[in-house]
C-alpha cells in the first residue's frame, strides 16, 4: 500500500468521523480529545513517539499513521502504516505496533 493510499484511507475515515477509542499500543481507553485524535494515549505517545527525531511534517504524518493503526481492522492497512512509520524513523512505535498484530 502506498503513502498516497494511506492518505486516502485517512481522509475517508476522517470524513465519516471514525474515532479511536483505545490506544493503538496498549489498548487502554482514550479519554482526552488529543489522544482520540492521535489514536495513542499520552503515556504511550511519550514513550514510543515523542523521542523519534522527526521533522514537523514527518511528525504530522506519523500522527496520521498512528490514528490509522488505532482505527483500522484491516491487517494490510495496519502493516502498511507500520512500514511507513519505520521509514519515517518512528522505529520504536512501529516495532510496538507490529508486536500487537
Amino acid at each position: 500500500m502506498t503513502v498516497k493510499e494511506l492518505e486516502k484511507h485517512y481522509a475517508k475515515q476522517q470524513r465519516t468521523k471514525i474515532v479511536a477509542s483505545s490506544c493503538c499500543v496498549c489498548g487502554r481507553a482514550l479519554v482526552d480529545a488529543e489522544s482520540v485524535e492521535r489514536g495513542i494515549g499520552p503515556t504511550c505517545n511519550a514513550k514510543y513517539q515523542k523521542d523519534a527525531d522527526l521533522t514537523p511534517a514527518q511528525r504530522k504524518e506519523a500522527n496520521k499513521l498512528t490514528w490509522v493503526a488505532a482505527t483500522t481492522g484491516d491487517s494490510l492497512i495496519l502493516a502498511a502504516a507500520i512500514s511507513r512509520l519505520e521509514k519515517l524513523g518512528a522505529i520504536e512505535l512501529a516495532v510496538r505496533l507490529a508486536s500487537n498484530i
